[in-house]
């Protein structure tokens, strides 16, 4: 009985402090984060955190192992996130190691989309449409 009792409550911690924060109440607009760093926070929320964004990656990106590097991927080289044609850009690799794993974000602010490249071998990568399909190619992503 103890032990049941001692399992279940390091099962419900583990499960508490394992549990995502929930998403902020109202999240900035998307196109304050150009400029940033997708680890910046503006109004308490990054980029990579932000809920529109977060939810076209998770749409898009149908392999798991791909969508949790590129969401969680909290300590790895980013640069500012850009604006061109409509799109904010995320591009981004694993620290020492930006000639095999590296991706791209294209998000769409318009049509919530997120349009990914991921890279976990630097000799091909998967292009994700945002709208379910994707495509292999040679060579990593476009930086």
């Amino acid at each position: 009985m103890i032990a049941t009792r001692i399992a279940l409550t390091a099962l419900t911690c583990f499960a508490s402090a394992a549990a995502p924060a929930a998403p902020p109440a109202k999240a900035p607009p998307v196109e304050a984060y150009v400029g940033k760093y997708p680890f910046d926070k503006v109004d308490g929320v990054s980029f990579l955190d932000h809920p529109a964004v977060r939810a076209a990656v998770t749409r898009g990106v149908s392999d798991p192992e791909a969508r949790a590097w590129l969401l969680g991927a909290k300590g790895s080289p980013f640069p500012q996130i850009r604006r061109e044609n409509g799109e904010l850009i995320v591009i981004g690799c694993q620290q020492h190691a930006c000639d095999r794993r590296n991706c791209a974000i294209y998000f769409n602010p318009a049509s919530n989309l997120a349009r990914v490249c991921y890279s976990a071998t630097g000799a091909q990568s998967r292009r994700y449409d945002g709208k379910g399909g994707s495509r292999v190619r040679a060579g990593s992503c476009p930086s």
